[in-house]
């Protein structure tokens, strides 16, 4: 289908470009289901209403006097693989959750949803919280596997930094949308029932517009939206379509590189930059192989330039590309894209790029 996903977590909407994943999690909002083994908890359907505006969160009520009440549920998982777990909590009489993976203090994070303040977090993962309004956060937990068989827990908690030792019934939280998938950072929700559901992979690109791209001479610009940095994702390439020749924008960890591919020759990073944090990184190239003059602008400054010409690809380059399988994937969102037939000044560079 031509229709995109819009993310509206930094306020305004913003194309959200992924690819394919599938949600390992089964009955991800049916807490009723036996798969989803409530221990020491009950469930009460249809609750409230999700992030999403439709009544179907449940609510997880203590069982009076359970040790360590507890939604459950085991999944597939690779040893040495990296995965994300992640669900929807909203505060009701707790007002923190426990995520654990595989049994592991060390695969796990303490969730507070009335702050949004993670704490206690293992020392072999990774957590964050999204605040999607309405009392609603996505608490996301990520890790390596350990074992074949991945067992998910979120567990009532209490500020003291520890699961609730003995249940009380008049006490729980509310849940929905638990996902459990591949991939280092988690995705847009994917709803599963009794099996397992892939959601194909986003491609965005546009094909027959030598006219619009710079050839020895262009900018090419992406303002995005990074939520982590443990990925090797393409931000935005030209090339030659059906020819090896690109320009092409890649972050790798906390490396943002800017590389060159002439014909069949190796691909030569030509400039990069260490990025130092999360967030919204504006990102501007101008290129000039007449002159070997090349910039790289990040958020406003200038932070790397080349002479290289050599590496320079092959014209004509006839093809724009946020995402397909030959480049990678960002996974998050972008604000915008711009292309352009001729080399910006440093100037202008500087006030496209400043946030």
């Amino acid at each position: 289908l031509n229709i995109p996903s819009i993310d509206y977590g930094g306020g305004t909407g913003a194309i959200l470009v992924e690819p394919q994943r599938t949600n390992l999690y089964l009955h991800s909002n049916d807490f009723t289901n036996i798969l989803n083994n409530k221990v020491g908890m009950t469930a009460l359907p249809n609750s409230i209403n999700t992030v999403f505006g439709s009544l179907g969160g449940a609510k997880l009520m203590e069982v009076n006097l359970a040790s360590t009440p507890r939604l459950n549920q085991g999944s597939p998982s690779t040893i040495g693989q990296i995965y994300t777990f992640s669900c929807f909590i909203k505060s009701g009489e707790r007002n923190q959750v426990r995520i654990v993976m595989e049994g592991s203090a060390n695969l796990s994070a303490y969730y507070n949803t009335d702050t949004g303040i993670i704490s206690g977090i293992g020392a072999l993962c990774t957590a964050k919280m999204k605040d999607f309004g309405g009392g609603w956060y996505r608490c996301i937990l990520t890790y390596t596997a350990t074992a074949s068989n991945n067992s998910a827990y979120v567990a009532s908690a209490n500020g003291s930094g520890s699961t609730i030792a003995s249940g009380d019934n008049t006490k729980g939280f509310y849940v929905s949308d638990c996902q459990f998938e591949l991939g280092a950072v988690e995705s847009s929700v994917i709803t599963t029932t009794t099996a397992t559901v892939t959601r194909s992979t986003d491609s965005v690109l546009k094909s027959g517009i030598s006219s619009l791209i710079g050839q020895s001479k262009g900018t090419i610009f992406a303002d995005i939206n990074l939520t982590s940095l443990n990925k090797l994702s393409g931000i935005l390439t030209v090339d030659g379509g059906s020819s090896p020749n690109f320009i092409n924008i890649l972050i790798a960890s906390t490396t943002l590189s800017i590389r060159f591919r002439k014909d069949s020759g190796v691909i030569t990073t030509v400039m990069a930059y260490v990025i130092g944090s999360i967030g919204r990184l504006k990102i501007a190239v101008g290129y000039d192989a007449d002159n070997a003059q090349h910039v790289l602008v990040v958020n406003g400054s200038v932070v790397a330039t080349s002479t290289n010409v050599v590496n320079f690809p092959t014209l004509p380059l006839s093809r724009a590309i946020i995402a397909n399988p030959d480049y990678l994937y960002l996974g998050d969102s972008y604000n915008s894209c711009l292309l352009a037939d001729y080399k910006m000044s440093n100037e202008d560079l500087i006030k496209l790029t400043t946030l």
